[in-house]
């Protein structure tokens, strides 16, 4: 039993490698008989590596602990909750947990230095209060924040993963995370998060029983390799991304990927950009990619999407409704387009489709609302129906909306506006609704029959094509 009041500095052995090694050479405090150490003053770790039995171990209750010269803590094994201050001297400290050990830190966190988390298993920040500044090192392992758990100040250097984890409690954050590792975000009791975030990684959002949900809120500047909603059966992931945000994928965004669940990715502001390069098909980087095995919805009311396509309901399977909503912002789609299979939707509710290349859409689109297609000098290839009454302002007044088909194709929808309209395929494509746009029309191939009416567009039909009225 160790006793005193002048505290108790230790200087160990250890494997402070990120990798730790074995679950030996250190030093070991408390016996485990219930005897505990008596001694105040508090705990210096000022090297190597500490384990310990109990938290009588540490004696008397009122005892921190004090990582120093990056000396620190090791649960060898013992999966246990640690329920006393850590202070991190500038020097720095390491918090060690060996195998598949979970390690829970409920005490206070506080001080500048930095800590390196080794290892394997997982370690778990429960305490609100945490003020600690410094920087997390993640070399091994997992670092999960519960709902009701503080980083402090502290930015993240993530190698490995960090979880925003379900404990029943919402979390706010603004913590920087940056590395080659992944997140999850894994609360259904729901994570805001208004930091800066630059990872190679994965960010998962639903990987537990009960789903998650987040809100990137402003402020929050994130980068992300991949972007997933949905990863685990049954399981649901739900994003908010709000005004004054700015995302980046530079991989694959996929929203409803495992079978029974809907996940919904919801836009109110901000900017989201996918930059991966695309393959072949839609299953591809850079592409909205909704539902693949589960049900994915994307509701945008604000902000700007920059993608190179959408793709919907891919391998036919979905049991829900696979469905982008563009109700407001900007939804701006290179070469890729629009597919999906037909049961899934794609709505136009007041927002504004823009091109930045030359794109095919293979969807029908259901206006429920006036909305915009900007062509900004690109073709604008349209396969599938136009429904619904609401008014489909063409304002570019370079490029087009071509009409394509070679069956039957149905423009329900009024074109407004000044830009063009180019009929090709050799099919029949019917113009129903009172259209006023005032750019050309050409009848390149097929027929464009019109039982709604033209406006004032000058009309040019060429030879084998054929304008009905």
């Amino acid at each position: 039993m160790l006793a005193g009041t002048g505290g108790l500095t230790i200087n160990a052995h250890g494997n402070l490698s990120s990798s730790g090694g074995g679950s030996g050479a250190q030093f070991r405090l408390g016996n485990g008989n219930g005897n505990g150490n008596t001694f105040s003053g508090g705990l210096t770790i000022g090297g190597g590596l500490v384990s310990w039995t109990d938290d009588a171990s540490f004696g008397d209750a009122s005892n921190a602990i004090t990582l120093a010269n990056l000396g620190g803590l090791l649960d060898a094994n013992q999966s246990q909750t640690l329920s006393r201050d850590l202070v991190i001297d500038a020097t720095g400290g390491t918090i060690r947990t060996y195998g598949n050990s979970t390690l829970t830190l409920a005490g206070q966190i506080s001080g500048a230095g930095d800590i390196n988390r080794t290892d394997g298993g997982t370690l778990i920040v429960t305490n609100a209060a945490n003020t600690h500044s410094g920087t997390w090192n993640l070399q091994g392992g997992i670092l999960r924040v519960n709902g009701g758990g503080s980083l402090g100040t502290a930015s993240i250097n993530n190698g490995t993963r960090v979880d925003f984890f379900n404990d029943g409690t919402a979390g706010t954050y603004t913590n920087g995370i940056s590395g080659a590792g992944g997140i999850r975000f894994e609360s259904v009791a729901g994570t805001t998060y208004a930091g800066t975030i630059n990872i190679t990684g994965n960010l998962q959002v639903g990987d537990v029983t009960n789903g998650a949900a987040v809100t990137f809120a402003s402020g929050a500047d994130v980068t992300a390799g991949n972007l997933w909603l949905g990863e685990s059966g049954s399981v649901a992931g739900n994003v908010t991304q709000e005004a004054g945000t700015t995302i980046e994928v530079t991989n694959q965004f996929r929203v409803g990927h495992w079978p029974n669940n809907t996940s919904t990715y919801t836009m109110t502001g901000g900017s989201l950009t996918l930059s991966g390069t695309p393959g072949s098909g839609f299953e591809t980087p850079g592409v909205v990619i909704l539902g693949i095995d589960g049900t994915g919805i994307f509701n945008q009311t604000g902000g700007t999407v920059t993608a190179a396509g959408v793709g919907l309901d891919l391998r036919s399977n979905t049991g829900g409704t696979d469905q982008y909503n563009l109700d407001g912002g900007t939804l701006i789609l290179g070469s890729k387009g629009i597919g999906g299979n037909s049961s899934s939707e794609f709505n136009l509710g007041g927002g504004t489709l823009q091109a930045s290349a030359d794109f095919t859409s293979t969807k029908a689109w259901n206006l429920v609302a006036d909305s915009v297609l900007d062509a900004a000098g690109y073709a604008v290839t349209q396969q599938g129906d136009i429904t619904g009454s609401a008014n489909l302002q063409l304002t570019a007044a370079t490029g087009s909306l071509t009409l394509d088909t070679s069956g039957t194709q149905s423009i329900a929808a009024p074109l407004t506006g000044v830009g063009a309209v180019i009929k090709t395929g050799s099919g029949t494509t019917t113009l129903a609704g009172a259209s006023t746009y005032t750019g050309a029309t050409t009848v390149s191939a097929g027929t464009l029959a019109v039982t709604g009416s033209l406006g004032t567009t000058a009309v040019t039909v060429a030879d084998a094509a054929a304008r009905g009225m």
